[in-house]
This record gives structure tokens, C-alpha cells and sequence, in this order.
């Protein structure tokens, strides 16, 4: 009887403890994936469908006849949001925003 080659298939024959350390192993990798997965997804989130594209804004009275200490409310359209520029609170600068104040 000849020794088998790599060809021939595999050179150790499949046992019971073979069969469940390839079982074990196949489990712990699906684990593992299963709990790493959704972290990077969470770290690295994929691209929306939201495109960035200047919007103009009809306000209720012009930025120059506003008077010292004296705002104007805005609001996005439907389905847009604002990427505010500088801002305070909730408004921090690179947040989307949905409304604001122009003064």
C-alpha cells in the first residue's frame, strides 16, 4: 500500500475528533464575525443617498433691513436639512439642522 499525496485528497482520515474541531472552529469564526461585523458598521457607516446641493431659503424679511440684535427664523424644504456652517447647542458646526436663525 502506498502513502497518499496531496492530490489524492486529505492525508489524515476524517475522525469524530477532526469533525468536531472543524465544527468548533467554523462556530467561533461565525461568532466572531457576527459581533464584529455590526461595530465597524457602526464605525465606518455606508454613504446615503443624501447629496449635497445649495438650496436658497425665502426669508421672511431681507438679511439687510434686520435691525441690531434682531433675527429671522428659517426652515429646510421637505426632505432637505441644513449642514450648519457655525452655530451653538444643538446647531454645532458640520450637525444637520432642520431649522434656524439668520441675524
Amino acid at each position: 500500500m502506498q502513502p497518499r499525496s496531496d492530490a489524492d485528497g486529505p492525508s489524515r482520515p476524517i475522525t469524530r475528533r477532526n469533525f468536531i474541531v472543524w465544527y468548533l472552529a467554523g462556530l467561533l469564526t461565525a461568532t466572531v464575525v457576527a459581533i464584529v461585523a455590526p461595530i465597524l458598521v457602526y464605525i465606518y457607516p455606508p454613504q446615503g443617498q443624501a447629496k449635497r446641493r445649495d438650496v436658497s431659503i425665502a426669508l421672511d424679511k431681507p438679511l439687510n433691513a434686520l435691525a441690531n440684535l434682531e433675527a429671522v427664523k428659517f426652515t429646510s424644504p421637505s426632505e432637505t436639512g441644513f449642514i450648519m456652517a457655525d452655530g451653538g447647542g444643538d446647531n454645532a458646526p458640520g450637525k444637520v439642522a432642520f431649522a434656524g436663525y439668520a441675524a
